[in-house]
């Protein structure tokens, strides 16, 4: 196989050159050609297997083993090169993408777990108690549909995209929309105290609930924006 020349360095202790390659064992030595001296640039015009003809200062040298020059004939030269800032690269990318994931699980989980906890306190009604009504009109006398249904399919979504690659916009609105129930519910509850001329801080009636659906929600979004940096 015929390659245009390419610059190579002899092994450090030297390399023996012969007059062909894969060359046949003779006692008198008239198989060896010149001795090429550690360190000495050599040009590879000609490789035959694990053999390469090599030439010094435009005169043809002989043939020599390629293992024995440096770099090694037949070694991926680019490869050793890049192959640790690719791994790095991979390693990097393997970390962002596993953080996101966690993230968007345990927020997931926590807008669950925000809607079987209290949404208002001393009465100790969880979001299922709630009609989902309520959140537009604080006076509704609705039954159904119970806010903690929505609350425990935005949750569920949650998880099932968290594992979604390329899915943030819709982790994202998963997130906001958990965080616009809870916005939502304490802006009713306020309109209550309001209707009643109660001195009342909506904070002494709301719960843990829309709390932490709220926060799991914002940190829900959050992890979208983590995505969008994969």
């Amino acid at each position: 196989m015929t390659a245009k020349p390419a610059v190579h360095l002899a092994a450090d202790a030297g390399v023996q050159a012969y007059r062909e390659p894969y060359p046949r064992v003779a006692t008198d030595g008239s198989h060896r050609a010149t001795f090429i001296p550690g360190r000495a640039v050599v040009h590879v015009v000609t490789i035959r297997g694990s053999w390469a003809q090599v030439i010094i200062n435009d005169q043809v040298i002989g043939w020599v083993e390629g293992s024995q020059l440096i770099p090694p004939i037949g070694a991926p030269i680019a490869s050793f090169a890049r192959t640790p800032a690719s791994s790095e690269n991979a390693r990097s990318q393997s970390t962002t993408i596993d953080i996101d994931t966690l993230i968007a699980v345990l927020a997931s989980i926590g807008i669950l777990i925000g809607g079987v906890v209290d949404w208002t306190q001393g009465v100790g009604a969880n979001s299922f108690k709630i009609p989902a009504a309520f959140l537009v009109d604080a006076h509704t006398r609705s039954r159904d549909p119970r806010l903690g249904y929505f609350i425990l399919a935005l949750g569920i979504a949650g998880v099932l995209l968290s594992f979604v690659r390329n899915a943030r916009l819709g982790r994202g609105l998963v997130g906001l929309a958990a965080v616009g129930i809870a916005l939502l519910f304490c802006g009713q509850v306020a309109v209550q105290l309001a209707d009643q001329h109660s001195h009342t801080s909506f904070t002494d009636i709301v719960g843990a609930g829309p709390w932490i659906t709220g926060i799991a929600g914002i940190a829900l979004a959050a992890s979208a924006l983590l995505a969008s940096g994969l």
